[in-house]
């Protein structure tokens, strides 16, 4: 309908080109007659002729203007069907580029030799660096090569006569692979001749579609290579997928797996229908252990951990289940459990002998210690009074390490221990004033320099940490005549230092003295070796630290740390 609209317009204005014509003609042939007439013939002048011819002078005017008229329109109409014929092959021409133009795909058309003759918008917009195309080697143009590609349709197309389709790389600038296309070539025949005169290449931009592909290869190979079972079931539980896993998991094959309700892979054959399927439908997943039956009938313990999936319509299409074989945990937790016990009975039997250690054996000691003390006041022989007190430092040794012994067992049994908000400065003045007389006898003097308060959450046992450091001070730096105590505000912590003054310890023993029956030697000095292993301990439940440092004077510094309230 539009077509035939846009055309009478035309056909209007035609028409009044030739009645135009028609007119013109007539005069002419009349002027042209009137001339000859007046000046050739000499009938009368040219005003005559024009407006007051005879009848004769008019028939034959009328004769001659209808042979001009006749010339005229055939002149006029041959030109009309030209001028339609051209805007109609230059409408088609306009139509068919505007097609050439709106197709989003690519479109080229090469010649015999490979020269590009024509490509759309769509082609120059994914080769910019390559325009323009005209002249140009498709391969030149497109993927920046010398010669024809291995793998080439058009060149294909050519050879055969033929249609052709490949997959081919995209290339971008400096020959960069940047996608992938897929290429149609068709033959473009001479209608009049009926040969081929070039290729017409259709080609699609699949670069999204590809990588989709190779996206979902990449996940169908890792859902299948899983080191886990991965099973789809439809919503009634047959089986739809099984991965590589759960044939290892069950020992059945793909083909035998495939339609299979999960039920009968289950020791108790309702269990899935019971529990985990209406789980499923309620919530949208269930997870849990569950004893399920291999090929060869043995019932093995699994982790099920299965949910529902949906379709882009958010309605349930499926259920997809991850299965983990938890036979080994289970072997290792019973192996645990067993080890568990005989540790639990080890224990007993730690905490019975130092019992009995303590006890049994502390009593007696005690006992020996009394009578020795006994002896040696009613000994009067220098030798005997001498051997006497190397029996009693013995007996008090053995003492004090069956203590320590019995405090560090204790400590190491425990999981956790109970705080109690308290002032750490209380706690130090209690234990400088009990070890007062223990300085006074080795000639050692105590200073208290700590002030200021220092709440924190701790247990009394905290007393034995600053007992252990300031008495192994007394003991083993007695040439330096004193100790020194000091407190710091360290932000979270309080930090306690005790200094003494002498010989010192090396950096080989920093560590080491403060591990089980480590102690470092001195003449005349008892010790247990247990004592700072006991200290580290307690600092350990209380999230806290000892260590000891280098005094600039000479001597050492042990430095406690503890958090605060």
């Amino acid at each position: 309908m539009s077509g035939k609209n846009d055309n009478k317009p035309k056909q209007i204005h035609e028409i009044g080109k030739l009645i135009r014509t028609i007119l013109l003609f007539a005069a002419l042939a009349w002027i042209l007659d009137s001339v000859l007439d007046s000046l050739i013939f000499h009938e009368g002048t040219l005003s005559e002729q024009m407006f007051a011819p005879t009848y004769h002078e008019i028939g034959v005017r009328i004769f001659f203007g209808f042979i001009l008229v006749i010339f005229g329109v055939n002149t006029q109409l041959n030109a009309t069907k030209r001028m339609l014929a051209e805007d109609v092959l230059r409408d088609g021409e306009r139509f068919l580029a505007d097609i050439f133009a709106s197709i989003q795909d690519g479109i080229g058309i090469i010649d015999k030799d490979m020269n590009i003759i024509r490509v759309n918008p769509t082609a120059q917009r994914w080769y910019p660096h390559s325009v323009p195309f005209v002249g140009k080697k498709c391969y030149e143009a497109y993927h920046g090569r010398n010669k024809p590609c291995e793998v080439c349709p058009a060149l294909k197309t050519l050879e055969t006569g033929e249609s052709a389709y490949e997959v081919v790389p995209k290339h971008g600038q400096g020959v960069k692979e940047v996608g992938w296309l897929e290429i149609y070539s068709f033959p473009m025949i001479d209608t009049t001749t009926g040969r081929m005169r070039g290729v017409i290449e259709y080609v699609r931009d699949i670069t999204g579609r590809k990588r989709a592909e190779e996206a979902l290869k990449l996940f169908s190979e890792a859902v299948e290579n899983a080191p886990d079972g991965v099973q789809i079931t439809d919503m009634e539980g047959h089986i739809i997928y099984s991965n590589k896993s759960v044939e290892e998991i069950y020992g059945f094959s793909p083909e035998e797996l495939k339609g299979k309700h999960v039920n009968e892979m289950n020791q108790d054959p309702e269990f899935a229908s019971k529990v985990i399927l209406p789980a499923i439908k309620e919530t949208g997943r269930w997870s849990g252990e569950l004893m399920v039956r291999h090929k060869n009938g043995k019932i093995f313990p699994i982790l099920l951990t299965t949910s529902i999936v949906k379709n882009s319509h958010v309605e349930p299409i499926a259920m997809v289940g991850i299965i983990h074989d938890i036979t080994k945990r289970k072997q290792a937790e019973e192996e645990i459990r067993k080890y568990a016990g005989k540790l639990e009975e080890s224990n007993r039997m730690k905490e019975l002998f130092t019992d009995i250690m303590h006890h049994d054996l502390l009593n007696p000691l005690n006992i020996s210690k009394g009578f020795v003390e006994l002896l040696r006041e009613d000994e009067s022989a220098p030798g005997k009074i001498a051997n006497m007190e190397i029996i009693e430092r013995n007996l008090t040794k053995c003492m004090e390490l069956i203590e320590s012994a019995t405090m560090l067992s204790k400590l190491e049994s425990l999981e956790r221990i109970e705080f109690e908000d308290m002032d750490l400065k209380d706690v130090i003045v209690k234990v400088t004033e009990h070890l007062s007389s223990m300085a006074d006898k080795y000639g050692m003097k105590i200073e208290n320099n700590i002030v200021q308060r220092m709440p924190a959450r701790a247990n009394k046992i905290i007393e034995e940490v600053f007992a252990n450091v300031i008495s192994n001070a007394i003991k083993y730096a007695q040439e330096g005549k004193r100790i020194i105590l000091h407190s710091e505000d360290d932000g979270m912590v309080w930090k306690i230092r005790i200094v003494d003054f002498g010989e010192g310890i090396p950096d080989a023993f920093k560590t080491a003295i403060f591990e089980r029956f480590h102690w470092m030697e001195k003449k005349g000095v008892k010790g247990s070796g247990l004592g700072l292993a006991i200290a580290r301990k307690i600092m350990e439940f209380h999230k806290g630290r000892i260590w000891v440092e280098d005094n600039p004077e000479g001597g050492a510094i042990f430095v406690v740390e503890i958090p605060k309230s």
